[in-house]
Formats: structure tokens, C-alpha cells, sequence
């Protein structure tokens, strides 16, 4: 979904750009979410192959994100149970600067800009995020919950051979 935010809206984009208040930014960041969608379901629906997977790479963090993504895909997917959400929770600050200084300050957000710089505005984009985080209950929904790198995981409704090996 970055892919086609960054061709809406540009790579040059502040942390207020996340900001659920913002609501032009909201409109672009909804537009590339379409957009992804529309790819990942004519490739899901493109082939044949037992086992075809797509993964609509994009920060679900809302209830009414996942009841979109849940919408758009029930006609795409044989069952509810073939949407896996992946939610990954890190409260190791150890963890969050590792991977923000060695993953996001080299995303095309921030080429250019000052490591340090990078690093501030990431982590305002995480305190933007999660100011409307709403991590996953709904115990219908197929997920998997990573803690801290792996530490911990919970599983639901992971069904099949394929969902069993992300495991």
C-alpha cells in the first residue's frame, strides 16, 4: 500500500500525514488502499495454483480496516478463514529503535533526510498510528499476534496447511 501512497501522494510526507485528523491525507491513504486492493484481487483471482498467496501490506490497525479488507475480499477467497491478519506488537524499545533506524530510514520516505531526523518522524508516525490502534478481538477473524520479535505468538482460527506453516 506504500507503493501506491507514494505515487498519489508523493515520498516527501510528514508524520502529520498519518494523522487520523488529517482527513486529505486520510482520503489519499484510503485511495492507495483501493488500489492495492484491486491489485491483490485480480492476483488472487488470476491463477489456478493451490496455495496462491497475497499479502495487502498496509497498517490494519482498526477495526474498520479489517471489516473493509474482510468486505472487499469475501467474494475473492473461499472462506472467511483464508484472511490471515498479522499483527505484530513491540513494546522492546530496544526492538523499535533497531528497526526503525536499520528498515524505515532507508524507506523511500526518508531518502535523503538526516538518520536522526527520520528516526523522530518515524516515531511520531508510530505515536499517530497508534492513537487509533485497536488490536485484534474478534475471535471470528483468522489471525496470528507476534510479540517483540518473535518472543511470543498467539494464534485463531489458523485452519489448513498452509496457515498451520506460518505458525
Amino acid at each position: 500500500v506504500g507503493n501506491y501512497r507514494r505515487q498519489i501522494s508523493g515520498a516527501d510526507q510528514s508524520a502529520d500525514f498519518f494523522h487520523a485528523t488529517n482527513t486529505d491525507a486520510m482520503a489519499a491513504r484510503q485511495e492507495a488502499a483501493q488500489q492495492a486492493m484491486v491489485a491483490l484481487k485480480e492476483f488472487i483471482s488470476g491463477g489456478n495454483e493451490i496455495g496462491r498467496v497475497g499479502i495487502f501490506d498496509a497498517t490494519n490497525t482498526t477495526k474498520k480496516r479489517r471489516k473493509w479488507i474482510m468486505k472487499e475480499l469475501k467474494d475473492v477467497v473461499h472462506s472467511k478463514s483464508h484472511v490471515v491478519f498479522v499483527e505484530i506488537i513491540c513494546t522492546d524499545e530496544s526492538v523499535i529503535e533497531n528497526n526503525i533506524r536499520a528498515v524505515k530510514t532507508s524507506m523511500p520516505d526518508y531518502k535523503g533526510k538526516n538518520e536522526n531526523d527520520a528516526v523522530a518522524d518515524f516515531r511520531q508516525r508510530i505515536d499517530n498510528y497508534n492513537s487509533v490502534y485497536e488490536t485484534i478481538k474478534d475471535d471470528s477473524l483468522s489471525f496470528i499476534k507476534l510479540f517483540d520479535e518473535g518472543k511470543k505468538m498467539t494464534a485463531n482460527n489458523i485452519r489448513g496447511s498452509l496457515q498451520s506453516k506460518c505458525c
